[in-house]
């Protein structure tokens, strides 16, 4: 942590509490653990100001909170400070458990425990999932390496997904920095907990969304693959959301140059390389359609839903990113698949060219 950054570090009194849509405060955490100081650590002076200025939606500050020394952290304690769906254990320095609700599971064995030093958890409960993973996560560490974490970053276990190392090296961490959650319990002296908040209320926050996309595509091997401009992400046809007459909509974009992609048959890295220099893309809302938020600032997308299902939740990033967007809806088979209208998606098409 550089020298400017130790001193704006501030410690919090007992009386100041975490935002409400928390369902574990920090300070309760470390009033529980005996001798437990916590303290903010804010971005770093050499962050552009506008970005520093900037707040969450519920109007807290970006920055980490610390918790120093720790003892014993459950599996999702660390993600139960920002992650209300967690259950969760934290043992206090004399053995007993916190009582709470939501802390049900028994207390863990001290023998053979991990003892890491400075910890991040990642390990949410939709972690999982490429978006939540992508929005939601990475953006957390991007805002712990601004206030100068040096530290341990806890993934879920490598069986839940495989993109947990490659997604982080693009901000530049290393492998040698994560850890998988393979234990019930971990050992932790020094806790840090980055500002809460979800993909969907990056709107508030422009500046940090546009560093957070720059340092993303900075990390991106653009070379990787031959550049298409006009891609047609195709989900599977045993996939939720797929479209039914997808050979019918492929013709039809192809005649603009469109180029139908399945994205579960690339690498990772080539599918950041095809959304970094892609200039269009249509596709079903899905975790594919997440490789938007890389593309050139200024690009078109255009979003194709299910009348059974429509979610927003990719709108602010297009916004962010001065997309030119836009959104369908078409009825469904019983199955869930999605029978779209090709002239009226051409028409659609046509208007974000």
């Amino acid at each position: 942590m550089s020298q400017n950054q130790a001193q704006e570090e501030r410690k919090l009194s007992t009386e100041e509490k975490l935002p409400s849509s928390l369902s574990l405060s920090i300070i309760d955490l470390a009033n529980a653990c005996r001798n437990t100081a916590v303290s903010f650590v804010p971005l770093a002076s050499d962050v552009p100001e506008a970005s520093r200025h900037e707040a969450t939606k519920n109007r807290y500050p970006l920055g980490c909170f610390r918790a120093s020394p720790m003892t014993l952290v459950g599996a999702d304690a660390i993600i139960a400070a920002y992650d209300p769906i967690c259950r969760s254990i934290i043992e206090q320095n004399n053995g007993s458990e916190i009582d709470s609700s939501f802390l049900k599971m028994p207390a863990p064995c001290r023998e053979d425990l991990p003892v890491f030093n400075e910890v991040i958890s990642l390990a949410a409960a939709c972690s999982y999932n490429f978006y939540h993973w992508m929005l939601d996560s990475v953006p957390k560490a991007f805002l712990a390496e601004l206030c100068g974490f040096k530290g341990t970053y806890i993934v879920p276990a490598m069986r839940v997904a495989p993109f947990y190392h490659q997604t982080l090296g693009l901000l530049g961490i290393s492998s040698d920095r994560i850890r998988h959650m393979e234990w019930r319990a971990v050992g932790v002296t020094d806790l840090w907990i980055p500002t809460h908040f979800h993909a969907v209320h990056m709107s508030d926050m422009p500046h940090f969304h546009r560093m957070f996309r720059h340092r993303l595509r900075a990390g991106i091997n653009s070379n990787l693959v031959t550049p298409i401009d006009r891609i047609f992400i195709n989900r599977p046809a045993t996939a939720s959301r797929s479209i039914v007459n997808s050979d019918e909509v492929i013709e039809a974009l192809s005649s603009l140059g469109f180029r139908s992609v399945e994205m579960e048959k690339l690498s990772l890295a080539e599918q950041f390389s095809l959304a970094y220099n892609a200039k269009f893309i249509v596709g079903p809302h899905g975790a594919g359609m997440t490789h938007t938020t890389w593309m050139n600032d200024g690009s078109s997308v255009l979003e194709i839903f299910s009348k059974d299902y429509e979610n927003d939740c990719f709108v602010p990033h297009y916004k962010l990113a001065n997309h030119r967007y836009g959104t369908l809806t078409f009825p469904t088979e019983p199955d869930g698949r999605i029978v779209v209208n090709v002239p009226q998606l051409m028409d659609s098409v046509k208007r974000l060219l």
